[in-house]
């Protein structure tokens, strides 16, 4: 790596509750949420690291309950990647690899807090005389101390 910057936001829900409201019967009916629906990629997800009161983002509905429940798990699996990073580094650094967006790369070196894997969002590529550089977008959900 060329360089590495790391944003750290842990004021991001990790629960989720909603209503589905009933048009025709005026009736309004709770509904159970899940927790966040992706693997860590350490071993501390967000949900570790509050204390006191957790976060919960609420959702309604008119529509069925799994239209809910589908809501609530893309709203908690977007707010759970709480660790973004952008990184630049060289084909040449990485041995010969192009990365992709959607690949899962580990980083090294940055002590047991925040090396671990990274979900690449997204990357930028330059070729040009000296070589092939990347720009990269990262995401984490989870630490590792």
């Amino acid at each position: 790596m060329l360089s590495l910057d790391i944003d750290v936001d842990f004021d991001r829900p990790v629960l989720s509750s909603g209503l589905r409201v009933l048009e025709g019967v005026n009736e309004v009916t709770p509904a159970v949420v899940p927790t966040p629906p992706n693997l860590p990629l350490g071993v501390r997800p967000i949900a570790s690291f509050v204390s006191g009161v957790m976060r919960e983002v609420f959702l309604t509905t008119a529509g069925d309950p799994s239209e809910l429940t589908t809501r609530a798990q893309a709203a908690l699996s977007e707010a759970e990647w709480f660790v973004q990073a952008r990184a630049r580094t060289t084909r040449f650094a990485l041995e010969g690899r192009v990365l992709q967006p959607h690949m899962v790369v580990p980083i090294k070196g940055l002590g047991l807090r925040y090396r671990g894997d990274y979900f690449v969002t997204g990357v930028s590529h330059t070729l040009d005389v000296n070589g092939h550089s990347m720009d990269l977008t990262l995401a984490r959900n989870a630490l590792g101390v």
